[in-house]
Parts: structure tokens; C-alpha cells; sequence
């Protein structure tokens, strides 16, 4: 059964309550640790870089594939808290901007205020529903996502979305979990369950289908990073590597 978009706001939330109340760093101990640990010690290195923004969300690092946008206008959908916003800010200058987009009101609440705190004015994160962007069309430079799109009930309105507020020659990268066989639907649901990924892991072809159905016609995926995740085998009680598991980063230009 699909998550509605009331449950992804509402578990992402409750993420933001954690971090609230308990901090970043005990947020980030809650993750999926074979998605976040590769990232965990690239993320401090780059500049713009707050670690009250970090909650352990992150899939990749989709931004390091945007180019040069000094003074450009940059969107991160399904933008969390604003890590990546802040570290994208860095690079635009102050005549570019980055705005986030989630559905999570409280992350959004959560990452305007320590945005503000930093006195950041080149950011910002606005409440919404990355298949519906409040945006006019034509209007962004570069657009990233990081570890949403397995979120989304309809990945094609996503990207269909994306491609409408793309300008013309914009590029575009993501980064999201991928399985390469989809077909065993127990395994898919342990699969799931471990990694938050409330509704399902594509194929990478399909992602280049949705691609290619929303117009883009040049898409390539640039990084690929296998996921060591572990499930108990119940008959031996032993733990065992989940097949053909990986995170990957598509760039493609309108």
C-alpha cells in the first residue's frame, strides 16, 4: 500500500521534533546507517556546510554535480531541513539563490529559523508539494533532489514538474536509492522498511524512463555507490548483504 503524502509530512515531522528536541547528532544516529555513513565524513568538508542542518537524510551528493552556478538560481526539492540549500548558497553568491521545497512543514520551520540564525539572505525553504511546485515555469538555473524521489506516490508528476520549472539548458541532478531487481515483493518490503523509503525503490532504467517521458533528453547516471545493508536470515539467524542495492546521482540537462 502506497504512503500517502499526510504520511511522509507526518514522518518527516516527526524528524524535525527529534532534532528540535534532541539535537542534529542524536537525529542522525536514527538513520539508515549503510545509506548515510559514506556521507557522514564528506559533509563537513564542503563550505556552507551547519551542522544543526544535518539530520542524516542525504542519499548522496547531487549538488558536486551541478557545475559552476556562481549567480545562478538553484531549487533543492524535497530540500529537508536545508543542508544542501546552505552548502549551494556558498556557491551562488549573492546574486544567485537556492530554495528548498518540502512537504515537512516542522523541517521547513526547523531549517528558516537556523537559516536565519546565520544570517543567510540567499536562502530559503518553502512548505510544499514537490509534484505541484509553487514556481513559474522556465524559471530555475539548476535543480537538485537528494534521497526523495523513492518518497514520491507519482514519480512521473515529479518529474514532469521539474522539467516545467526547469529553464531551457538547465541542469539537473539527483541522487536516490535503486535496486536492480524488484521482482521478490517480501524482500522489497523488508527493503523499505530498513531504508524509509515509504513508497518503493525503482529500477534505474525506470528513473531514465520518467526522464525521457517529461522531456529530457540527455541523462546519464554519474555516480553509482553500492548499499551494504544487512537483513537477519531467520533460518540460520545470520545476517546477509541485500542484493543489488545502490545509490545513484543522474545528471541530466533540459
Amino acid at each position: 500500500m502506497l504512503a500517502t503524502k499526510n504520511d511522509i509530512a507526518q514522518a518527516y515531522n516527526v524528524i524535525a521534533s527529534t532534532a528540535t528536541q534532541k539535537g542534529a547528532a542524536l537525529q542522525r544516529s536514527n538513520v539508515c546507517h549503510a545509506i548515510f555513513d559514506d556521507l557522514k565524513h564528506l559533509y563537513p568538508t564542503f563550505t556552507g556546510y551547519i551542522d544543526a542542518l544535518n539530520l542524516g537524510l542525504s542519499g548522496g551528493l547531487p549538488f558536486t554535480f551541478l557545475g559552476d552556478i556562481q549567480n545562478k538560481k538553484v531549487a533543492d526539492l524535497g530540500c529537508g531541513a536545508g543542508l544542501d540549500v546552505c552548502i549551494m548558497q556558498s556557491q551562488v553568491g549573492t546574486d544567485g539563490s537556492v530554495t528548498g521545497y518540502d512537504l515537512s512543514n516542522e523541517l521547513v520551520a526547523y531549517g528558516n529559523a537556523i537559516i536565519a540564525q546565520h544570517h543567510i539572505n540567499n536562502a530559503t525553504l518553502i512548505n510544499a508539494d514537490i509534484e505541484q511546485i509553487p514556481c513559474d515555469a522556465n524559471f530555475f538555473d539548476a535543480i537538485t533532489s537528494n534521497g526523495v524521489i523513492s518518497l514520491l506516490p507519482n514519480k512521473q508528476a515529479f518529474f514532469n514538474e521539474v522539467y516545467r520549472v526547469a529553464q531551457p539548458g538547465a541542469v539537473c541532478c539527483f541522487a536516490d536509492i535503486v535496486q536492480s531487481n524488484t521482482s521478490n515483493s517480501s524482500l522489497n518490503n523488508v527493503i523499505n522498511e530498513l531504508t524509509g523509503c515509504m513508497n518503493g525503490i525503482c529500477e534505474p532504467n525506470e528513473y531514465l524512463h520518467y526522464l525521457v517521458n517529461s522531456g529530457f533528453k540527455h541523462s546519464i547516471i554519474v555516480q553509482k555507490r553500492p548499499i551494504l545493508l544487512n537483513i537477519t536470515n531467520h533460518n540460520s539467524n545470520q545476517k546477509q548483504p541485500l542484493p543489488s542495492l545502490h545509490i545513484i546521482t543522474i545528471r541530466t540537462i533540459k
